[in-house]
């Protein structure tokens, strides 16, 4: 991970919030080819239990405001730095949840880009199955 995972929000920027956003994104992933088994197995769980303790779904997104998920935001935005320093595949994860969320807010191709693919982490096609295998709903509320 870069220096610029360490300044997710550090000071004012000139670039759109959607490109910071995306340059962020881009650089907080792990480099996935050096995590052994256990480190990705961590990354994956995190982001499983983010995911289920902010009860993060696309429905939950279309029935309310910006302002509605703000505390969510700012406890994902808490959570991240506190676990900055001390474990960064986790703080990786929650940065995810994180820009998923906030992403889905701002109106700029690069936040769009960003939550397609955070996307990709959070609604994986490994979980859809296990709760259809399960007799679950496909949706989450």
């Amino acid at each position: 991970m870069s220096q610029s995972l360490l300044s997710v929000h550090g000071g004012p920027s000139t670039k759109p919030r959607g490109t910071s956003l995306l340059e962020t994104y881009e650089n907080c992933l792990p480099n996935f080819d050096s995590l052994d088994e256990e480190q990705h197995l961590k990354f994956v769980k995190a982001i499983r239990l983010i995911s289920d303790q902010f009860k993060i779904s696309e429905i939950r997104f279309e029935d309310e405001t910006s302002a509605q998920v703000q505390p969510m935001i700012d406890r994902l935005r808490q959570l991240y730095n506190q676990y900055l320093l001390k474990n960064t595949i986790v703080a990786s994860a929650i940065f995810i949840a994180m820009a998923h969320i906030e992403s889905y807010y701002i109106d700029d191709p690069g936040a769009k880009l960003v939550h397609n693919l955070t996307g990709l982490h959070i609604y994986s096609p490994i979980q859809w199955l296990e709760r259809k295998e399960n007799g679950g709903a496909l949706d989450e509320s």
